[in-house]
């Protein structure tokens, strides 16, 4: 679980690096547009941290059928909360005129962050199926693909920032496009994965391993994940704000310094958190 939460924060660590080499304005919009977007995201991976606990829960207990059942549910709720979440696109701008920050480095921040959020949806179909294999003891899975995504994701960044490999130089917004697209294949991935898995875990030779939607099981994953999503979320808020709002009005380069500093930390973090 460990390699699994540094290779994530790793993704985020690499767009720090590469869109910094563009200048001191890129590398304080990267950092602005990274800790908005994560707020949206520990909230959605903080909630989906249920299915681990239902899928382990049932796994104990020897019911493959409800195991299946809560990872589907999990991707069901990862769709709905992240579409959600999707609606903040439009308000982008709007947010990142609330601060001090100057006209170039908010109009960068909205670049990146008006792309980067189209990634909620495949990071949160991750997250559940991460959660499931995690749940059933399988976490070589998620592990492998996690290193493959964070492969995927430097190569992209490479292709989509400055213009290698063929592709358009974007800029800062490449290095969104190249978090969007990478989340999208490991989703795509993990997903066939854990339909492969279905077999083993209720599934009816010849039928679907799809299952209909439930009410109780939408209750159970929420009343377990919505608070320890709101939890992860007020904890990045903390640095979120001090970091856009009280070193943002200083100006770009203590923004821009402030956004290496605290990739540091969040790796450091991502060590603990994957260990407890």
């Amino acid at each position: 679980a460990t390699v699994i939460y540094v290779a994530f924060a790793l993704r985020h660590a690499l767009d720090v690096w590469m869109v910094g080499k563009l200048g001191d304005v890129e590398l304080a919009a990267i950092a602005g547009a990274v800790y908005v977007f994560y707020l949206p995201q520990t909230f959605g991976l903080g909630l989906l941290a249920a299915v681990n606990t239902m899928v382990s829960q049932h796994f104990g207990r020897n019911q493959p059928t409800e195991c299946r059942r809560y990872c589907l549910h999990g991707f069901y709720l990862a769709t709905a909360a992240g579409a959600c979440l999707l609606m903040l696109v439009p308000f982008c701008p709007w947010l990142f005129a609330l601060t001090d920050h100057e006209p170039a480095v908010q109009e960068a921040e909205t670049a990146y962050l008006q792309v980067a959020l189209y990634a909620l949806v495949p990071q949160l179909l991750a997250a559940a199926a991460n959660n499931f294999f995690f749940g059933i003891g399988k976490t070589k899975v998620p592990m492998v693909i996690s290193l493959g995504t964070l492969t995927l994701n430097l190569t992209l960044n490479y292709a989509f920032i400055n213009g290698n490999l063929g592709a358009p130089a974007l800029g800062i917004r490449g290095a969104a496009l190249a978090t969007v697209l990478a989340a999208l294949a490991q989703a795509i991935v993990l997903i066939l994965m854990v339909r492969a898995a279905c077999r083993d875990f209720g599934q009816r030779p010849g039928g679907s391993w799809l299952v209909r939607p439930s009410r109780k099981c939408f209750k159970k994953l929420t009343r377990i994940g919505l608070p320890n999503g709101l939890h992860e979320c007020a904890e990045v808020a903390i640095w979120s704000l001090s970091l856009i709002f009280l070193v943002g009005h200083f100006g770009t380069p203590h923004l821009a310094a402030a956004a290496l500093v605290l990739t540091l930390m969040d790796m450091l973090y991502s060590c603990s958190e994957g260990t407890g």
